[in-house]
């Protein structure tokens, strides 16, 4: 039963009804179609990564934070020494936790850039092996 299904499947008669059209798109328009759309990614991301963000200026991050600082530590009139203290300690901490969640932002960008640009530069690499290959004579 395994030969007959072998031999079948063999066969080079077997052709595609004629009632169903399957589209083709040429092969360099999908080639294309798909580099376009890593760089595109890339772009977005790269983008995203190294232009001048909120995340990416750490002077920008801290800046609204050290303008708090300095008027509470200067206003005696609505809050106490120890509560002026305290609040200072919440201001830092909150600072501090906003620089390091931007790091952290700072460094996803950078990885998935570089995750895109692997991938764009392993599509090439498997692009160049096969036109080569397809070119060299039997």
């Amino acid at each position: 039963m395994t030969d007959k299904v072998l031999e079948k499947q063999a066969e080079p008669d077997d052709k595609p009804s004629s009632n169903v059209k399957a589209l083709r798109m040429p092969t360099f328009r999908i080639l294309m179609v798909i580099l376009l759309a890593y760089f595109l990614m890339l772009s977005a991301i790269g983008y995203i990564s190294f232009w001048d963000q909120d995340f990416n200026k750490p002077e920008k991050m801290v800046a609204p934070y050290v303008e708090m600082l300095k008027n509470y530590q200067l206003d005696e009139t609505t809050l106490s020494e120890v509560e002026r203290e305290q609040l200072v300690k919440v201001i830092q901490e909150v600072m501090k936790e906003n620089v390091d969640n931007a790091g952290d932002l700072r460094e996803l960008a950078s990885h998935s850039f570089n995750i895109v640009l692997g991938a764009i530069l392993s599509f090439l690499s498997g692009l160049v092996t096969m036109v080569f290959q397809n070119t060299r004579p039997h």
